[in-house]
């Protein structure tokens, strides 16, 4: 099976980052470049998820689904409560 093709790019450190990616590849066994290609790919798809949680949010919001700030208020005071009664 043909691995996918990769793409190349060029990134500078400070020497201190660069020092602690090192020592974190090194520990996981890795390359300095695997280990910065897995961070990063890591972080992507951890941003698009964060992204995609927002533009779901927006779309409830203008679909008139969510709670007042004084409901969330309640509805937490009634949970700080349970916790305290049971």
């Amino acid at each position: 099976m043909n691995e996918p093709a990769k793409i190349r790019i060029e990134a500078e450190f400070d020497p201190e980052t660069y020092d602690l990616l090192h020592d974190l590849a090194e520990a996981a066994g890795q390359t300095d470049a695997a280990f910065v290609a897995e961070v990063v790919r890591r972080f992507s798809l951890s941003e698009a998820d964060f992204l995609a949680s927002i533009e779901e949010a927006e779309r409830e919001i203008e679909a008139g689904h969510f709670y007042s700030q004084e409901q969330m208020e309640r509805w937490y005071e009634e949970r700080v409560a349970a916790g305290r009664n049971g």
